[in-house]
């Protein structure tokens, strides 16, 4: 069977020998389900194929998208019209019967919505088999640049129980991302308020210098302030803080600014979407498809804080979280690209990170490495690891740095993956 978008182009079709011919009743606007559904079983169910020949222009190729879905797109081909032609009545006039034979004859198949060939990607399968995976980029922090890699598009999930500073982690590196890759960022975190108190750690963490006129001069001030205005953007909850409405402003600022990572802390502020019959763990199932979503379609580097369920015996044991402890759904493990785990020894001062998931290996690998916090800059550095007589680890944090992010040039080295400094697990 063949479909055209009129009458006039129905009769051309027929005159042109094409007798099996039949046109929508309303154009680009019909009604496909009550035009065709009364004949599905008497007339279409036998069709094997069906030639869509609507018009080319915008509309036209609405409508033919519409009888594709209908009919089904894997018995659906597409008929192309000569460029200076809009239709089958166009092609009849100037160029005769025969040439719609041609364009019938050429239709191809038409492509089914939501499936992807190899065919579809073989030109950036080829750029991998020509060019090899580049790896993700690094914050230049000894031990952590090599168990994780950032790519643009990717999920990353930190967690860890209340104290081990997984804000004060996202912040390190939001502002070291910016920095060295110029990676701008929005942040949804409804704890730092007011949001000129966030700033102001901002500001902290990125000239090591305490926010007053007594330690900070004007100048690096207005500096600071400045950068972070091109930077980091924020994202008011106060109106509300449905996934949705959050998304919709990291969509504008992203057209606006060009953003590339969207900062969402801590996860438990969103408001789960009413879902009839729906439980908590299928409705954050639900807001973290939209979140991975988000981060596919507009190739945006996306963080999450999600704080775990509280342990029975919490502050009673030294045990570790997991990225199945985080509250509410496994879905954190199951949908993020990176997890990772934030522990506090307090002892000996040290942050350990613990990377469990890493989707691909261009990414990191799993691992865990020792980082020490300096609440002087809210900077992280990375530890020497070096053994004593007992075999015991000893870690020695690297020279702190103290250097105004905004005047020093940043120095990231490339490191390759394995590094004798990290404990694998």
């Amino acid at each position: 069977m063949i479909i055209t978008e009129g009458l006039f182009d129905a009769e051309a079709m027929i005159e042109a020998g094409f007798a099996n011919t039949v046109s929508v009743p309303n154009g680009a606007g019909t009604d496909f389900k009550r035009s065709f559904e009364r004949f599905k079983y008497s007339h279409l169910a036998d069709i094997k194929t069906v030639y869509i020949a609507g018009d080319n222009d915008e509309e036209g190729l609405k409508c033919r998208a519409n009888i594709a879905a209908y009919f089904g797109e894997a018995r659906c081909k597409q008929v192309e019209w000569p460029d200076d032609c809009k239709d089958a009545n166009d092609v009849m006039m100037k160029y005769g019967k025969e040439r719609i034979g041609e364009c019938i004859k050429a239709a191809t198949d038409c492509p089914i919505t939501g499936a992807v060939t190899l065919n579809d990607i073989s030109g950036r399968l080829d750029v991998i088999y020509q060019e090899g995976l580049k790896p993700g980029l690094t914050i230049g922090v000894k031990g952590f640049d090599h168990l994780v890699r950032f790519e643009l598009g990717r999920i990353m999930v930190i967690s860890g129980y209340p104290g081990t500073g997984k804000s004060s982690f996202e912040d390190f590196i939001l502002l070291s991302l910016a920095r060295q890759h110029g990676w701008k960022t929005a942040i949804f975190t409804p704890e730092k308020y007011p949001t000129e108190l966030h700033y102001m750690e901002l500001a902290e963490i990125l000239t090591a210098t305490k926010f007053h006129r007594d330690s900070m001069p004007k100048q690096m001030m207005q500096n600071a302030i400045n950068w972070l205005a091109d930077n980091i953007y924020h994202i008011d909850g106060e109106g509300g803080a449905a996934i949705d409405d959050i998304l919709h402003v990291a969509l504008q600022l992203k057209q606006r600014y060009g953003i590339s990572v969207f900062a969402l802390d801590p996860f438990n502020y969103v408001d789960l979407p009413m879902i009839a019959g729906a439980n908590d763990t299928q409705k954050i199932s639900n807001v973290l498809k939209k979140i991975v979503a988000f981060a596919h379609q507009q190739h945006v580097f996306v963080i999450v804080v999600a704080h775990p369920k509280k342990p029975d015996d919490f502050g009673k044991t030294e045990r570790a979280a997991s990225l199945y402890d985080i509250a509410g759904s496994a879905d954190f493990y199951n949908k993020c690209d990176y997890g990772i785990i934030l522990n506090r020894d307090k002892e000996r001062d040290l942050t350990f990170v613990n990377v469990l998931k890493i989707r691909f290996k261009h990414l990191g690998q799993t691992g865990k490495c020792a980082l020490k916090f300096d609440r002087k800059t809210g900077r992280f550095v990375g530890c020497k690891e070096t053994y004593d007589e007992k075999n015991d680890i000893i870690y020695t944090p690297l020279q702190y740095d103290y250097d105004n992010w905004i005047n020093a040039t940043p120095i990231v080295q490339e490191l390759p993956f394995e590094d004798e400094d990290v404990m694998p697990f």
